[in-house]
């Protein structure tokens, strides 16, 4: 069997912040696998994905030249019948969410962004709180019950003094997106495992985003989008890996 689609005429025009989004819907039938495979991915150019490619003019009647898929889901109506939902969004679009414009040998797509963050601490991360009378600190690990301990409510290795409360610090956040062969359902122990102290490229940081997406290559070949991000520690800290915090 071979996937059948249509368009079905239906497009509306919503604005969204700065952007306008354009939605579309569609008729297929097919397998599974073959809905999957022909499906847009997020992120894919609205003129020349999957859905036009038996006919070049097709994606123009539903969206401008330019324009990027931004969603795409499937409703089955029996077992090979499908009702397909698609949006796109203006190129000036600027969201989180990016794609490489070359798809071909995704698992050798490595990309890299370095940030600019801070990170406040607080008196509790420090341990201590202002007494009744508001004139000095208390020091938690001795008035609290249970005390507050340096070794598992502290987000750094040494405690911070009082006069670093309320302090703001610049850190990096370095973030890394990488592309794996296959579907997110196949490596959820390893999403599972990314979280606490991890190391990108060489640099060691509390782990502050990870998201998983699903994506095709160039092939319609599917792949998993792994977008995560570190945050390293403030100059002069480092993490406690016993800190539950972030």
């Amino acid at each position: 069997m071979s996937l059948k689609y249509r368009f079905l005429d239906e497009v509306s025009i919503s604005k969204q912040q700065d952007s306008l989004v354009y939605s579309s819907k569609w008729w297929a039938y097919g397998t599974r696998t073959e809905l999957e495979s022909w499906m847009p991915s997020p992120g894919d150019s609205a003129e020349f994905s999957f859905l036009d490619s038996d006919n070049v003019l097709l994606g123009k009647k539903w969206a401008p030249d330019g324009y990027i898929i931004k969603d795409c889901r499937a409703t089955a109506l029996d077992r090979f019948e499908w009702d397909v939902f698609v949006s796109a969004e203006s190129p000036s679009f600027k969201g989180n969410f990016t794609y490489p414009r070359d798809k071909s040998n995704l698992s050798s797509k490595e990309e890299i962004d370095v940030e600019k963050g801070a990170f406040t601490i607080t008196e509790e991360m420090a341990g201590y709180k202002w007494d009744a009378a508001g004139k000095r600190y208390e020091d938690l690990s001795l008035t609290e019950n249970p005390p507050w301990s340096e070794a598992t409510d502290c987000p750094f290795t040494v405690r911070p003094t009082k006069f670093q409360i309320n302090q703001t610090i610049p850190v990096a956040i370095i973030k890394q997106t990488i592309y794996l062969a296959g579907s997110p359902d196949t490596y959820i122990s390893n999403f599972l495992a990314f979280k606490g102290i991890q190391t990108i490229k060489s640099q060691s940081g509390r782990v502050i985003e990870s998201n998983m997406a699903q994506v095709n290559d160039d092939k319609a070949n599917i792949f998993t989008q792994w977008k995560r991000a570190i945050m390293v520690a403030p100059s002069n800290f480092i993490w406690n890996s016993n800190w539950k915090g972030i």
